[in-house]
C-alpha cells in the first residue's frame, strides 16, 4: 500500500516539488514553540525555546516549527536552518527585542552603506530549503530606540536590526505574513538562488522593504508596502554575485522614497529582471530608479503593465561613477563608468501629482534619463506609455542649457546627494529630458500636464539613434514639441503638439541626419527652426 508519506518522499525526488522548501509541502513533522518553554507573552525572552525548536525540528531531518495563535513571542536573533519552516499561525506575533543584548554579532555586515544595519532577528547563512510562512505577523521596534550593548561606541551603540537576513541560502519561501516597525530593512536576500517573497504585507516607516543583493533566480509578487525608504530594492556588492532572472510582479507599492530602485551599490550585473503588473502610489523620491554607478551592467530589463499615481519622476535612469562605496576610506578610489542598456517600457498610465520642477532629478516630475560622456545608454523602447506631469515650469527653466554632466561631478565631495540646487537644475522638459543616449525609440506616447508649462514635453541632448513616432503632447504656444541639440540620426515620424507651435527646435553645431516625416504641418506654425549653430542642412522633411 501506497501511504501519503511515501507518495510524498516519491514526489520529492521526481518532481518539481523536489525543487521548493520542505514548509511548502504537507509534512507530518512540527515542533511547537510552546513544547520547548515558550511563554508566549510578549514580556519573557523566548528566544532559547524557539532556537531549541529550530534545532530539534533540523536535526530531525526538517519540518515545521509553529507559532500558534495567541502568543506574542518575544526573541532575540535566532538561526534559522535547512528544512526547516516557521509557520506564524494567524493572530500569533513574532517580536523583535529592543535590547542590542539580545541579538547576536555574526548575522552579517553592511559595509558599503554607512547605516548601522548588521543586526538582524531571524538569520540563515549556507541554509536550503527554508520557509517563513503563515498569517501572523513579524514586529520590529522601529518605533523605538533600541538598548546598545553597555560601553559599545560607534556604530555598534546604533545598531537598528532587520527582521530577516538570509545569505548564500538557496531555494527560500516568505509568504503570508505581516512584517512591520523594522529598525532597518525588513528582508534582505543575500547571494540567495531560488526564492519567492509572495503575499505579504510589509509597512515600515523607517527604512526599505524587500533588499535583493547578488540573488538569481527569485520572484517577488502579490505584495504590499508602504515604506519609509525604498520598497523593493536591487544591489551588487561584488563583480562575482550578478542579480539575475528576477520577476517583481502584482506588486502595490507606497513609498517616501522609491517604488522599485536599482543601485546604488552596482559593482556586479542586474540581468534579465521583470517589473510588471504593479501600482506605485505616493512615491515621493522616483517610481523606478535605474543608477550604475560602480562599474557593471544593467542590461535586458522590462517594465511592463504599470500604474503610478502622485510619484516623482517615474522613470530616471542614471550613468555616473561612484566612490567605491564599500571602502572606509574617505579618498576612496573612484569606480569605472558602467553600462545600461536593452530595456523596455510598456503599457504605463502615469499622474505625477504635484511634482513640479525641481532641482534634483528624483524629485523632479520629469522623466530623467543621463548617460555618461563614455558610456551612453543604449537601445531603450518607451511604447504605450501616457504621463500627466504636475508642469510649472517658468520660460528660464526651458532655456537652461547648463546642467551638469556626468563626468563633471565628484561624487566624493557630495555629488549627488549634495544640497546645492546649483548642481543639477530644473531641466529644460517637462515630460522626458535625455541626454546620452544611443538607441532611443517612443512609440504611442502621450504627455500633459496640469499647469502651463513653457518647457518642451522632450528635451534630447547629445543623443544619436533616436527614433519618435505618434508622439503626442500638450504644449504651451511658443514651446517647441521637442527640443534637440548636438543630435544626429533623429527621426520624427507623425508627431502631435495640441497646441499649434513649433514641431522642432534643432540645436548645436554637432546635430545632423535629422528627418521629419509624415507630420501634418497645417498643425504647426513651423515644423523646424535651427539656433545656436543647428544647420537648416541637417534637416530632411
Amino acid at each position: 500500500m501506497i501511504t501519503r508519506r511515501t507518495l510524498l518522499a516519491h514526489l520529492a525526488t521526481t518532481s518539481i516539488l523536489g525543487r521548493l522548501p520542505l514548509g511548502a509541502m504537507a509534512v507530518a513533522s512540527r515542533w511547537d514553540v510552546v513544547d520547548f518553554g515558550a511563554t508566549g507573552d510578549g514580556r519573557t525572552l523566548d528566544t532559547v525555546a524557539v532556537q531549541a525548536a529550530i534545532n530539534t525540528c533540523n536535526a530531525a531531518g526538517g519540518g515545521v516549527v509553529y507559532f500558534p495563535a495567541g502568543g506574542n513571542f518575544l526573541i532575540g536573533t535566532v538561526y534559522l536552518k535547512s528544512k526547516v519552516t516557521l509557520h506564524v499561525e494567524a493572530r500569533a506575533r513574532i517580536t523583535g527585542s529592543s535590547d542590542m543584548l539580545h541579538y547576536g554579532t555574526d548575522t552579517g555586515i553592511n559595509p558599503y552603506y554607512p547605516e548601522p544595519i548588521d543586526r538582524c532577528l531571524i538569520y540563515a547563512r549556507g541554509a536550503s530549503g527554508i520557509a517563513i510562512i503563515g498569517a501572523g505577523e513579524i514586529v520590529g521596534r522601529g518605533s523605538e530606540p533600541y538598548r546598545p550593548v553597555p560601553g559599545a561606541s560607534g556604530r555598534d551603540a546604533v545598531q537598528r536590526p532587520m527582521l530577516v537576513r538570509l545569505e548564500n541560502c538557496e531555494r527560500i519561501r516568505i509568504s503570508g505574513l505581516s512584517l512591520s516597525h523594522c529598525g532597518a530593512w525588513c528582508i534582505h536576500l543575500k547571494n540567495t538562488i531560488e526564492f519567492r517573497i509572495q503575499h505579504l504585507l510589509i509597512e515600515n516607516d523607517g527604512q526599505d522593504g524587500i533588499d535583493i543583493e547578488g540573488c538569481q533566480e527569485g520572484l517577488i509578487s502579490d505584495c504590499q508596502l508602504r515604506c519609509g525608504d525604498d520598497c523593493i530594492a536591487l544591489i551588487t556588492s561584488s563583480p562575482d554575485q550578478p542579480i539575475r532572472t528576477i520577476t517583481i510582479s502584482n506588486c502595490h507599492l507606497q513609498s517616501r522614497w522609491a517604488g522599485v530602485r536599482f543601485g546604488p551599490a552596482s559593482k556586479g550585473n542586474f540581468e534579465d529582471i521583470i517589473v510588471s503588473n504593479c501600482i506605485f502610489y505616493r512615491c515621493d523620491g522616483g517610481g523606478i530608479k535605474l543608477g550604475m554607478f560602480e562599474g557593471a551592467e544593467i542590461r535586458n530589463c522590462v517594465f511592463d503593465n504599470i500604474v503610478m499615481d502622485q510619484v516623482t519622476a517615474p522613470i530616471i535612469i542614471l550613468i555616473a561613477t561612484w566612490p567605491d562605496i564599500g571602502s572606509p576610506d574617505a579618498n576612496r578610489k573612484m569606480m569605472p563608468v558602467g553600462k545600461i542598456h536593452d530595456l523596455q517600457f510598456q503599457g504605463f498610465q502615469v499622474n505625477t501629482g504635484l511634482a513640479g520642477p525641481d532641482s534634483r532629478p528624483d524629485q523632479n516630475g520629469t522623466m530623467f534619463f543621463h548617460g555618461h560622456p563614455d558610456s551612453a545608454i543604449t537601445n531603450v523602447r518607451i511604447t504605450d506609455v501616457a504621463v500627466t506631469f504636475a508642469g510649472g515650469g517658468t520660460m528660464e527653466d526651458s532655456q537652461r542649457r547648463s546642467i551638469v554632466d556626468m563626468n563633471q561631478i565628484d561624487y566624493r565631495q557630495g555629488g549627488y546627494w549634495t544640497d546645492d540646487k546649483s548642481l543639477w537644475g530644473i531641466p529644460p522638459a517637462y515630460g522626458l529630458y535625455a541626454r546620452h543616449m544611443k538607441g532611443l525609440s517612443l512609440t504611442d506616447v502621450d504627455f500633459s500636464f496640469t499647469k502651463r508649462d513653457f518647457r518642451s514635453p522632450l528635451a534630447l541632448f547629445d543623443s544619436d539613434r533616436v527614433y519618435i513616432s505618434r508622439f503626442s503632447a500638450q504644449c504651451t504656444s511658443g514651446a517647441a514639441l521637442v527640443t534637440a541639440r548636438n543630435c544626429s540620426d533623429l527621426v520624427l515620424a507623425s508627431l502631435d503638439s495640441q497646441t499649434k507651435t513649433v514641431l522642432l527646435r534643432l540645436e548645436g553645431e554637432r546635430s545632423e541626419q535629422v528627418s521629419i516625416i509624415y507630420n501634418d504641418e497645417r498643425r504647426y506654425t513651423k515644423l523646424f527652426e535651427c539656433v545656436d549653430g543647428a544647420k537648416t542642412s541637417a534637416i530632411q522633411k
